[in-house]
């Protein structure tokens, strides 16, 4: 219970309360469902955005299966342009290949979104093939959108002028 209440004040932007209860409940004795402590985690990496790679790192080693933590970690990674971690994140994420079963699992996190970036952080390390390969799979998965066909046409251009 603690833990949804926590998960609700966050949803009821109340981000103080909310952090205090979902601290609360990865110290109690009975917090040992690992992948609800990781979304305890990756709620705190919201609330508290100076502890956002802490959180998510620790949400990552509780339950390094769900890609929904790649995909967080990923995008706070791309806001800091770290390329390289940026890399081993999505990298990481996308051989995260079956869903939990749990009702934590995010939709969201099956999308485009990681392949999207992992093609921009492939094509900034210069990593020609996989850009194209992950803007391929992103496109695929998002047919419609003209950004990621953008992106693919400009990472193909870049890795055929060698």
């Amino acid at each position: 219970i603690c833990f949804w209440l926590g998960r609700d004040l966050t949803w009821a932007n109340q981000p103080d309360r909310a952090a205090v209860l979902l601290e609360h409940y990865l110290g109690l004795p009975s917090s040992t469902w690992r992948e609800e402590r990781s979304e305890a985690m990756r709620f705190l990496a919201k609330l508290q955005p100076a502890k956002a790679r802490t959180w998510l790192d620790k949400a990552r080693l509780e339950a390094p299966q769900r890609r929904e933590i790649w995909l967080d970690l990923a995008e706070l990674l791309h806001h800091e342009e770290d390329w390289l971690n940026l890399f081993w994140a999505c990298a990481s994420g996308i051989t995260t290949t079956h869903h939990t079963g749990s009702y934590l699992d995010d939709s969201n996190s099956w999308g485009y979104r990681l392949y999207d970036l992992a093609a921009i952080a492939a094509w900034r390390l210069d990593a020609l093939d996989l850009a194209v390969k992950w803007g391929q799979q992103a496109l695929e998965l998002d047919p419609t959108n003209q950004r990621l066909k953008n992106n693919l046409d400009f990472f193909i251009q870049r890795r055929d002028q060698g």
